[in-house]
């Protein structure tokens, strides 16, 4: 937008020299007004003969002055014409001659007189011709004749001479160092203040101009770094997004990734592998971050909690805290969220624990599961303790369960986000054939405005899947902290124990993390009212890791019964 502002600018600045410099190229171009000559009547010329024998020599010399007369003053109004008509003709057109043939004058001559045939004296005014004369003999009046065709033939060739000089003077203005007469003309006409106003708005354009050009350069540059950096985050980031089979073992998966609208990929990951004993692991994450440094902190979360979810017996809850402690001192981890899940073969559930990260949307026939987050463990690397909470839960044949990340249900919707409510209902609109993608998909079209990367996995158990008959458990890990009978008051209230029976059970939780150094606080929810029961849960055993010699100190996992 500020280059199109510059250039249009620029342009303006442009249009407004071109005004200056084109009304005196239009006045010149039109040139001044050629107005017609009057015609001047032509001189009084002699009279006939008879007339001339009959009129006596008195009369005749007074009728002679007389017409002298009036052919002077003829003769000086065609001048005044003459003059006239040249200082209007058009540019270019040969100026008349002040002795030119077309009416030239004189008023120098005499007045002939005398009787008889033998009339002596001088030729009239002539006006292209002889004076008049009214002496009998006509001598007089034939000699002003003779001496005004003289001047008659001298004036044209002297009009010729003229044009001759005009017409080279004009051609060597035209072609004088390559500029064009009509241009020197206005060069000579524009005034001073507006050669100043010209001047200071051409200096504007060409700054205009030049600013516009560099900042479009640098622009592009800049584009062509963006996109070749886009390149190779986005190579990165798909290295580090495996590709998943349609189907591992009793399992259809599918997964899918949209960056966000923004300048840099961000930190979400997935991924979804087969590990012993008929079981298939599922993790999902987010990296605080966008850029490499997001992508660095990726890779290594997605490697450390495949790791330790193998090393922790396929407990999602101990991974969670194996990898809390292992990642605490290093110097590249950020803050992450993420659900571990572990689905069993052998029974048909799906056991998942989250830290700081949106719980898994599943559908089982027209129920939905209603998940308890009272008493939720902390993100990865928030210097807490994490992986406090799990869940397990029944997968039957043809339920779905949608593992996501907090860009679906940050997508912005109106002025509001679309939450989990909506992507539930998106999610339970999506047929058996239908992928992670087409969700994203809906989304995308749905949502105004996408401003984090998101990503889906979803699995559906098989129709050959067993048909599981454990029922839900929920389960919160105590270890005599201070907050944790207020977290296990608030975990039984959203487990939908009784109250009256609240007490017990938290007596039952204190007596047995004093004894043992923890518990586990576990309810099934398999009628009406859940059942609640304490387990005793020593806090910490040791754990090698790939044969290293490294060894972790995690709590030990206690299977639920």
């Amino acid at each position: 937008m500020p280059r199109i502002t510059q250039r249009r600018r620029a342009l303006a600045l442009v249009a407004c020299v071109l005004a200056l410099l084109a009304f005196p190229a239009i006045a010149l171009a039109v040139g001044p007004v050629n107005l017609p000559a009057p015609s001047v009547p032509n001189p009084v010329q002699s009279l006939p003969a008879p007339v001339q024998n009959a009129v006596p020599s008195g009369v005749q010399n007074t009728v002679n002055n007389t017409v002298n007369t009036v052919n002077g003053t003829v003769g000086n109004t065609a001048n005044t014409v003459n003059h006239l008509g040249s200082s209007v003709s058009p540019p270019g057109s040969p100026p008349n001659s002040p002795n030119g043939p077309s009416n030239g004058s004189s008023n120098t001559g005499g007045n002939g007189s005398g009787n008889g045939g033998n009339g002596s004296g001088n030729g009239g005014n002539g006006n292209g011709g002889g004076g008049l004369t009214l002496t009998p003999g006509g001598g007089g009046g034939a000699g002003g004749a003779a001496a005004a065709a003289g001047r008659r033939a001298a004036a044209r060739a002297a009009a010729r001479k003229q044009l001759r000089v005009s017409g080279a003077r004009q051609a060597a203005s035209t072609s004088t160092n390559g500029v064009p007469g009509t241009v020197r003309q206005i060069i000579k006409v524009i005034p001073g203040p507006v050669w100043a106003v010209i001047g200071v708005l051409a200096l504007l354009t060409i700054l205009f101009f030049g600013r516009s050009f560099l900042s479009e350069r640098r622009a592009r540059r800049l584009e062509r770094h963006r996109e070749e950096l886009m390149g190779d985050v986005g190579l990165l980031q798909n290295a580090l997004l495996p590709e998943i089979p349609p189907r591992i073992g009793a399992l259809e998966t599918s997964v899918a990734y949209r960056p966000a609208e923004g300048p840099a990929a961000g930190g979400d990951f997935y991924d979804v592998f087969e590990m012993e004993g008929n079981r298939v692991a599922i993790i999902v994450g987010d990296v605080c971050g966008h850029g490499r440094q997001a992508l660095a902190v990726t890779a290594l979360m997605r490697y450390s909690l495949r790791a330790y979810l193998q090393a922790g017996g396929g407990e999602p809850r101990v991974a969670l805290q194996i990898a809390a402690r292992a990642l605490e001192g290093e110097p590249h981890a950020e803050l992450t969220t993420v659900v571990l899940a572990v689905y069993d073969g052998n029974d048909g559930t799906l056991t998942y624990a989250c830290a700081g990260h949106e719980p898994p949307i599943v559908i089982s026939g027209s129920a939905k599961h209603r998940p308890v987050t009272v008493g939720s463990s902390p993100p990865v690397g928030a210097g807490l303790d994490t992986g406090l909470r799990q869940t397990r839960l029944p997968l039957p044949p043809g339920a779905m369960a949608c593992f996501f990340t907090d860009g679906l249900v940050e997508a912005r919707l109106g002025d509001g986000l679309l939450g989990r409510k909506r992507l539930a209902e998106l999610a339970g609109e999506l047929r058996p054939e239908e992928s992670a993608g087409a969700l994203l998909q809906r989304i995308a079209e749905r949502a105004d405005r996408a401003p984090d990367d998101m990503a889906a996995c979803i699995i559906r158990a098989a129709a050959d899947a067993p048909d599981p008959s454990a029922p839900r458990v929920e389960e919160l890990e105590l270890d005599g902290a201070e907050g944790d009978d207020e977290r296990a008051r608030g975990f039984l209230a959203g487990c939908g124990m009784p109250k009256s029976n609240v007490e017990s059970i938290l007596q039952s939780a204190r007596t047995t993390v004093g004894e043992f150094g923890g518990a586990i606080l576990r309810v099934r929810l398999d009628g009406p009212r859940g059942t609640a029961d304490v387990v005793p849960h020593p806090p910490e055993v040791t754990l090698s890791l790939n044969g290293s010699g490294t060894e972790h100190r995690a709590p030990a996992a206690t299977p639920a019964a």
